[in-house]
């Protein structure tokens, strides 16, 4: 799966929650960065402070999905929401179904968390196991592939489907680092 080639503008909480703003392909927009296990057993965020400014391959998960329409074009966007592109819910995608899967876990196997390391330190691995036996869709956007949560969403969706959701919340998972 190729991850979404971003830029992190901004690493910092909103109302007291963890957050960042990344930017891909010049559209900017907030996303979720809530505490994950890492492998070795400690909560943590995914992203450090030392990473603002950084150019990285992250992994997104739509999560709390709200709508899913299929849709006759192959573009491929990301819409920020309108009310709050900085915030990390109601943002818009539309993309390509590249696989649904049934055990998202099995994708994670090269994500990194880098909250608290030193630059240049490759973080700890993501614990997949939170994410088990959990089916969700990659989505190919064009400028790499995000995670569409499918506990939430009512609709089948399959392989080479085009798509349009809209997501009560976007989480960033973790970043593969070179």
């Amino acid at each position: 799966m190729e991850l979404i080639n971003a830029h992190i503008d901004d690493v910092g909480p909103k109302n007291g929650q963890p957050r960042i703003i990344v930017s891909v392909d010049g559209t900017k927009f907030g996303v979720f960065d809530g505490y994950k296990q890492s492998k070795g057993g400690a909560l943590q965020v995914a992203t450090a402070e030392w990473l603002e400014q950084r150019d990285v391959e992250v992994l997104l998960m739509a999560t709390m999905t709200t709508e899913v329409v299929p849709v006759e074009s192959g573009e491929r966007l990301i819409d920020p929401s309108t009310d709050n592109p900085t915030g990390w819910q109601d943002h818009a995608f539309q993309g390509t179904v590249e696989a649904v899967v049934d055990d998202t876990a099995t994708l994670l196997e090269e994500i990194r968390l880098v909250d608290g390391f030193e630059p240049g330190d490759r973080g700890r691995g993501l614990d997949p196991a939170s994410l088990e036996d959990l089916s969700s869709a990659v989505i190919s956007l064009g400028c790499g592939a995000m995670l569409l949560d499918l506990s939430d969403v009512d609709q089948e969706v399959t392989t080479s489907e085009h798509v349009r959701f809209v997501s009560s919340r976007i989480d960033v998972l973790g970043y593969r680092l070179p």
